[in-house]
């Protein structure tokens, strides 16, 4: 039997499939879904579970979380390691990387403003310029704004505005994205398992001085870049795209069958 670990945010976790639907409709000005789906773990059309239904005698772990950093998804893998490593042996990891640093600056409680939220949400993040501040889309992106977090007192907001304005560096985002790459890497391979991991932007996550060749090898295409889901301009895209911005179930299911079932079938 195989085991294979998937980690990952929100695009991993099944975000915006037909059974984890919740996000802000700018017409009506509502949430459409609930956010209560989202507590119930990955969905059952992400890529993660079509990996179980197509190999039934496999284990498929999926331990990835909505708005996750790069960071956290490294330490919850080494937790998750360290507290079932008794059990069974590891074959594979997938590491499905993130936007760096955003739950940092826009705080626990994501972005307060709803006329932000109108603004942004059911459309393809990238349309807006004043959101791409907001995101570190890879390893090699920067974060150069701030967001005020919701249900916190005025001098939270306050303090992270300073925090944000005058003493964080974009780099760090770069810098923990590439730490956070490489001791997944490391982990991974100290236990005898095959590594794949994939980040948004990949053409330019690859051009990164400093991912040596056996870590660029090991790059697979991120679900976002596949389906092409942020350019507002491919009209065939439209189709992968849920009005959250999220792949859907026919997204997931393209990337599995595309990029994910070679991998496996090959391993």
């Amino acid at each position: 039997m195989k085991n294979i670990v998937v980690i990952g945010d929100s695009f991993t976790f099944g975000h915006g499939c037909s059974d984890r639907v919740f996000y802000w409709d700018p017409e009506t000005k509502k949430y459409i879904g609930s956010d209560k789906s989202l507590a119930l773990g990955p969905s059952e059309h992400c890529w993660a579970s079509l990996i179980k239904q197509h190999y039934p005698g496999y284990k498929v772990t999926n331990i990835s979380q909505p708005g996750k950093d790069n960071t956290s998804c490294f330490i919850d893998f080494l937790i998750d390691y360290i507290d079932n490593k008794t059990a069974e042996a590891i074959d594979m990891v997938i590491f499905a990387m993130t936007f760096d640093d955003r739950i940092q600056i826009a705080g626990p409680g994501g972005f307060e403003d709803d006329s932000f939220q109108s603004r942004t949400q059911g459309r393809p993040i990238d349309h807006f310029k004043d959101y791409m501040p907001m995101s570190s889309w890879s390893p090699l992106w920067s974060l150069e704004s701030w967001s005020k977090a919701r249900g916190n007192p005025p001098e939270y907001n306050r303090a992270l505005e300073y925090y944000t304005n005058y003493l964080y560096n974009p780099a760090w985002g770069a810098k923990l994205g590439h730490l956070s790459l490489y001791g997944m890497q490391g982990l991974v391979h100290s236990i005898g398992a095959k590594f794949y991991w994939s980040a948004p932007a990949a053409a330019s996550v690859n051009k990164s001085k400093y991912l040596v060749n056996n870590v660029k090898s090991q790059e697979i295409a991120h679900i976002i870049d596949h389906l092409e889901i942020f350019d507002r301009t491919n009209v065939k895209a439209a189709q992968y795209r849920c009005p959250d911005g999220h792949a859907n179930d026919l997204g997931h299911k393209k990337y599995f069958t595309e990029i994910i079932k070679p991998i496996i079938d090959k391993a």
